[in-house]
């Protein structure tokens, strides 16, 4: 049983439609080219905030959410088709917005040495 069908069959049909979306995470294999898709609910979007100085426009945090991550190093997974264990890129697409959306902004930023809270002022429609 899929994530999704889970949550409709745990959760408050209510909940679900007005709080619930669901992200779509493709793994493409570098090598051979395989594509697999995954589908997640997800109930708020927990974004970061670049460090830097001015205003900042909300979209510019959700572009930096659903950016192409590159699964390299000791992430590589191994391919479902090539067998091979190497490369792979990962974007990460909203399939269904829920009609409530939930946004937490993270507004601190961790180093090594401290943390410190970003006062950046973030812009929204």
């Amino acid at each position: 049983m899929d994530s999704w069908s889970r949550l409709l069959r745990m959760n408050n049909p209510k909940f679900v439609d007005n709080f619930v979306g669901q992200f779509k995470s493709t793994l493409r294999c570098t090598f051979c080219g395989n594509c697999s898709e995954t589908f997640d609910p997800i109930w708020k979007f927990s974004l970061t905030i670049p460090q830097q100085s001015g205003q900042l426009k909300l979209s510019h945090c959700m572009d930096s959410f659903t950016s192409v991550e590159i699964l390299d190093g000791e992430e590589k997974p191994t391919c479902s088709m090539c067998k091979e264990k190497g490369e792979c890129l990962k974007p990460l697409f909203i399939h269904k917005f829920p009609r409530i959306l939930v946004i937490h902004l993270k507004r601190i930023s961790l180093t090594e040495e401290f943390s410190e809270k970003l006062n950046t002022i973030v812009g929204f429609p």
